[in-house]
């Protein structure tokens, strides 16, 4: 009998071995494919942030072109001065510190703690915009209207929330602070601002998205020895009713008018020449006897001595006149 060779031989390779090692063999990636796979997302993630980079960079930018709302801050700060004069009846100064873009969530997140926001709502732009005042200014204004002492002591102003009383007279403020900004902005358009909530926890202020652009405006507010700063937020979206007139270039001060320029135009406009038409009297024809007219023909006028002509000046009638006789040439008198 032959011998049994399969007792010495290997036993079979179960199914799909085979298959298995070839896909196996095939998912193994070179170093080679793994660099080649890294670069392409590599130059993926830079192109990206290159993009993010420029867009971020371009509107920056663009919110950076308002020439007319630094205008309108300007006027804002003037009118501010006198009004809270008459508020808090002491001599007070105020003035435009600084004028930035940043993004929402950063300049909530920048805010001391405590403060006041007022919550201002546009009722025409179907926006709103952001007013916080430092605690340091708010016990300063606090003190002036109940007639504490000027100089106070700064030891207080830590540590603690703010009373019922200082909530209402703070609002009071607020509201009188927006009835200037809004008569200022109406030189552009009427914004229809209104006080809408008082905020005390810079969290429930969120007007908008945190990364949304926004145009801060640093206010310093001095009395005596004391005061702070009033911060005025205004968010991208709200000035889109009225973006291509803020935009616009800025020449002069329109609302004031100089006095000298006016004069000089005055001037020039009495000595300026102009041509004064007599007309005596008009003729109707045809157009074939207009083309068979000669030099020499004469046209006869209808017009006689004292009768009343038109005067014009650049086909405008300015008056009438009666034709006359002066010196053996035809003259009109003005009635």
């Amino acid at each position: 009998m032959p011998p049994d060779s399969s007792a010495d031989s290997p036993p079979p390779a179960p199914a799909g071995t085979a298959a298995d090692q070839a896909a196996a063999s095939t998912s193994v990636l070179s170093s080679k494919e793994i660099a080649e796979i890294l670069k392409v997302q590599i130059n993926q993630a830079e192109q990206g942030l290159r993009a993010y980079i420029t867009k971020l960079g371009q509107e920056t930018k663009d919110e950076d072109r308002l020439p007319v709302l630094d205008i309108i801050l300007d006027r804002f700060v003037r009118a501010l001065n006198t009004s809270m004069r008459n508020f808090t009846s002491e001599n007070v100064d105020i003035s435009l510190d600084n004028m930035y873009t940043t993004r929402y969530g950063e300049f909530l997140s920048q805010l001391p703690s405590p403060v006041m926001l007022g919550v201002v709502r546009s009722s025409n732009w179907q926006g709103f915009m952001l007013m916080v005042f430092e605690t340091p200014l708010i016990y300063a204004v606090v003190d002036v209207l109940l007639g504490g002492r000027r100089g106070g002591d700064k030891s207080t102003l830590e540590g603690r929330t703010f009373t019922t009383i200082e909530r209402r007279m703070m609002t009071r403020l607020m509201k009188a602070v927006i009835g200037d900004l809004e008569a200022t902005f109406q030189a552009v358009a009427e914004a229809g601002f209104a006080f809408d909530r008082l905020e005390i926890n810079p969290r429930f202020a969120r007007l908008t998205r945190p990364d949304a652009l926004s145009i801060v405006a640093i206010l310093r507010f001095y009395m005596e020895d004391r005061g702070g700063k009033i911060f005025f937020c205004f968010p991208s979206a709200l000035f889109h009713p009225v973006r291509d007139i803020l935009s616009q270039p800025f020449f002069g001060d329109s609302s004031e008018v100089d006095s000298s320029w006016v004069t000089q135009i005055n001037q020039q406009t009495l000595v300026t020449h102009v041509g004064v038409e007599v007309i005596l009297d008009t003729v109707r024809s045809t157009l074939g006897d207009i083309m068979n007219w000669r030099p020499g023909q004469r046209i006869d006028l209808k017009t006689k001595i004292n009768a009343p002509v038109d005067v014009r000046v650049d086909n405008i009638s300015i008056g009438r006149a009666e034709l006359g006789r002066r010196g053996g040439n035809l003259a009109v008198r003005l009635v």
